[in-house]
């Protein structure tokens, strides 16, 4: 038997989770000095300025290896970029900590909603009987299949974080105007910057080829994510569309404005 291990901020809900065979592993926020576990969040759900997050630790891993490898489980465990997070060493550490052949750490290479849809594959193929190094090859090769975009107000937050590899609008924001980004090979860089609205909506899309899978992410559902789902949904007619609420991990360093379509 193979159970997943992935981080909260893959904005699972309980239903994927439990259909999919996952065991989260939460990130912890800090806001006002006080420290939460990562949960979903709704439009009240207020940012205050110096909030953060950090990642799930070592420990926090090897409790959730052990007490799967005591069930009899094997483990595969999927993180956010190692680009972007310490998460993925913090997970090889737990894993050399318990020397267990039994579980294997894949790098997305990703975030959010592409740790959904590997978690998704990786029991699809697990349910296929394979053995755990080849569900992690599947994994692995299914990852570079992934295209992500994402838009917000302005990137003040991951760029004093250091979490933007690339950004060719480089200088002043432009009035009226909003930074679009992408992640390649695990890094996020930006590629755009345009007026919200429909200009907005084409250039999320654009990273999209012939999506299977499609999620859409946003803390609220305004005009313009109904908008844009809907014409996912007329130009993508045979992709399954998933929308997922983001976690506060992902608010607090994004902003409650954050709109994101992962797909592949």
């Amino acid at each position: 038997m193979i159970a997943i291990v992935t981080e909260s901020l893959s904005c699972m809900t309980r239903k994927d989770q439990e259909s999919l065979n996952v065991v989260p592993v939460l990130l912890e926020c800090v806001i006002d000095g006080e420290s939460y576990p990562d949960y979903f969040v709704t439009e009240e759900s207020a940012v205050k300025p110096g909030s953060h997050s950090l990642p799930p630790s070592a420990s926090a891993y090897r409790s959730v290896f052990a007490k799967l490898l005591e069930e009899g489980y094997e483990v595969l465990c999927i993180t956010i970029s190692k680009k972007i997070s310490s998460s993925y060493d913090n997970a090889i550490q737990a894993k050399n900590y318990l020397d267990s052949d039994k579980i294997c750490v894949v790098n997305s290479n990703s975030v959010a909603g592409g740790l959904f849809l590997l978690a998704k594959r990786g029991y699809e193929e697990a349910q296929k009987g394979k053995s755990l190094s080849e569900v992690a090859a599947c994994v692995n090769a299914y990852k570079k299949q992934l295209c992500v975009s994402f838009s917000m107000n302005e990137i003040v937050i991951i760029r004093s974080q250091r979490r933007i590899s690339s950004n060719k609008h480089v200088g002043q924001p432009i009035m009226n105007q909003k930074p679009v980004l992408t992640i390649v090979d695990g890094s996020i860089m930006q590629m755009d910057a345009c007026a919200p609205g429909y200009k907005e909506i084409k250039s999320l899309l654009s990273v999209l080829i012939d999506p299977k899978n499609i999620v859409v992410h946003y803390a609220v559902k305004t005009n313009m994510v109904k908008e844009m789902i809907s014409m996912l949904r007329e130009r993508y007619v045979n992709a399954v569309i998933y929308e997922r609420v983001i976690t506060m991990a992902l608010k607090v360093n994004l902003g409650s404005d954050i709109v994101g379509i992962i797909g592949d």
